[in-house]
C-alpha cells in the first residue's frame, strides 16, 4: 500500500526534550477515534510508516519519537525511564487535542503503554501490544556506575555504529524480503548521532523495571496482545504472562512472523486492531 504522508510532522518541547512527532488526520467524517503509536527500543516512529495507511482511514493516528530515538533529543533535560516516557506520550496527545486515546506500542513501547495505563486510567481507552517487552529487571547497578564515567557514552556510540544494521534487521523478522533499502535507512539515521551515546546512558540509569504481575493485575483496560510464533528478540511465553496478567485482553500468535510486526504484517495486525477495536 501507498505510503501515507502525515498532515503535521513538527517537534514539541516537553519534560525538557524536544520531541519529533506525526499527525495523521482521520479521512473518514467522524473518527471512531484516536491511536497513540509507540515504538520500541533503538527504533523510531518510521517502523509504523506501513501500517499507517491501513488505519488512517478510520482513527486520527498520533506517532512520536521517544527521546532518545528518532529525531527527538538525545541530550539530558528529560526523565529517560519508562514512567517518564509514559508521562510525556499522555502530554503529547493532549496537547495535540486528544485527551482520551488507544495507545499501541511495540516491544518496549508495549511496556511504556502499560505503564500509561497505570498512571493514567482516565485517559486510555485500550492498549494494544505488539511484541511488547514484560518483566525485565532494571539495569544492575555495576551497569548503572558505568554509566558515569566519562568513556562509557562515547564506547556505547561506537559499538552502535559497528553494528550491521541491515543484519540486525534480518535476524528480527521471519521474511528477511521485508527489510528493504528504506528500512534499513529509516534505522541507520539516528543512529549516525554521537549524542545517542548520551542518551542511551541516562535510559541506562533511570530506566525501571517493567511492571510486575501483581501492577499489571491493576490494570482493567480491555487488551489485544499480538506476538510472532518466530520472534527472536520477545519470546511467545512473555506474552502468554501477559495474557495471563493482564484480566481484560485477548492473545493472538501470528504463524511465521518475528519481531517487527508494523512492519511485516501490517495489513493482517491493521485487521486484527480493527476487529478488537469494534468489540470493545
Amino acid at each position: 500500500m501507498q505510503k501515507v504522508r502525515p498532515d503535521r510532522a513538527s517537534y514539541l518541547y516537553i519534560q525538557g526534550a524536544s520531541v519529533y512527532f506525526e499527525y495523521y488526520r482521520c479521512q473518514a467524517q467522524e473518527a471512531k477515534g484516536t491511536l497513540l503509536l509507540l515504538h520500541g527500543f533503538l527504533a523510531s516512529s518510521a517502523c509504523f510508516h506501513q501500517l499507517v495507511p491501513y488505519l488512517h482511514k478510520d482513527y486520527h493516528l498520533i506517532s512520536c519519537d521517544l527521546p532518545v530515538f528518532g529525531r527527538s533529543s538525545k541530550a539530558p533535560g528529560t526523565v529517560y525511564s519508562l514512567s517518564g516516557y509514559a508521562h510525556l506520550v499522555v502530554e503529547l496527545a493532549a496537547r495535540l487535542g486528544h485527551a482520551y486515546v488507544t495507545i499501541v506500542g511495540h516491544s518496549m513501547g508495549g511496556q511504556v503503554a502499560l505503564h500509561a495505563a497505570k498512571a493514567f486510567p482516565g485517559q486510555i481507552e485500550r492498549l494494544v501490544l505488539l511484541a511488547s517487552s514484560g518483566y525485565l529487571q532494571r539495569v544492575k547497578r555495576t551497569y548503572r556506575a558505568i554509566s558515569y564515567l566519562p568513556f562509557a557514552a562515547p564506547a556505547i556510540y561506537a559499538a552502535i555504529r559497528r553494528q550491521d544494521v541491515r543484519a540486525f534487521l534480518c535476524e528480527a523478522v521471519y521474511d528477511k524480503r521485508v527489510v528493504t533499502k528504506a528500512m534499513v535507512n529509516a534505522y541507520t539515521l539516528p543512529l549516525s548521532d554521537a549524542s545517542i551515546g548520551k542518551g542511551l546512558t541516562l535510559l541506562a540509569r533511570h530506566r525501571e523495571g517493567d511492571l510486575t504481575s501483581a501492577e499489571l493485575h491493576t490494570i482493567a483496560k480491555p487488551c489485544l496482545i499480538i506476538n510472532g510464533r518466530e520472534d527472536p528478540v520477545i519470546p511467545v511465553q512473555t506474552s502468554v504472562r501477559l495474557a495471563k496478567d493482564l484480566a481484560n485482553s485477548k492473545l493472538i500468535l501470528l504463524k511465521r512472523c518475528g519481531h517487527l510486526l508494523p512492519e511485516e504484517k501490517p495489513s493482517l495486525i491493521a485487521k486484527h486492531m480493527k476487529r478488537f477495536l469494534r468489540k470493545t
